[in-house]
């Protein structure tokens, strides 16, 4: 009898225990999976949809290869709170980098592939570009900055969000630089 219930526990447990997608918030088809914009500057693109191992929350991946070797990762992670990382990867032979690119690149990707709109008090761009400087960015050095929640509102829920910078030159990379850009809206305050 110990045996029979230690088996159903097994087999059914991660039934009884997972998330379910009725119960999530942000539900599973509120990101839709179609081609990126600005189809030109791209050579190709992927999307690819699961859901974590560990959270069960869902996971829709977009990947971007642009003419110019750069590489864009954009992931939302939502369920009862939604989560999206852009992760930019930076070609190596690519032209100087500053505080303005990279504030333009990941605030324009993060504005365009959101389905949740932050409210920001000031502009992102601007949010990011002296938040790097006032943190003396250096192209040579990692940087990690939590970026002020008192700037982004959305709704009654609580905003946090940052940004992370690190060259990989020394690592003989195809990239000289990556930078992740995270927001995450809800959550416990």
């Amino acid at each position: 009898m110990k045996q029979l219930i230690i088996l159903v526990m097994v087999l059914y447990g991660p039934l009884a225990c997972s998330t379910e997608n009725t119960k999530c918030t942000y539900p599973a088809n509120i990101i839709k999976q179609g081609p990126p914009s600005n189809l030109s500057s791209i050579t190709s693109y992927t999307w690819d949809a699961g859901q974590d191992i560990r959270s069960d929350e869902h996971l829709r991946t977009l990947r971007i290869l642009f003419n110019n070797g750069d590489h864009a990762v954009i992931q939302h992670k939502y369920c009862n709170m939604y989560n999206i990382e852009v992760i930019y990867f930076r070609n190596s032979q690519a032209s100087y980098l500053d505080e303005t690119t990279i504030s333009k690149t990941v605030a324009g990707l993060f504005e365009q592939y959101s389905v949740i709109k932050v409210k920001f008090s000031t502009p992102l761009t601007e949010i990011i570009s002296s938040s790097l400087k006032k943190n003396h960015f250096d192209t040579d050095k990692d940087i990690s900055i939590g970026l002020p929640e008192s700037k982004a509102t959305y709704k009654t829920s609580r905003v946090e969000y940052s940004i992370n910078y690190k060259p990989l030159d020394e690592f003989n990379s195809l990239y000289s630089s990556a930078v992740k850009f995270y927001v995450g809206v809800g959550g416990e305050s």
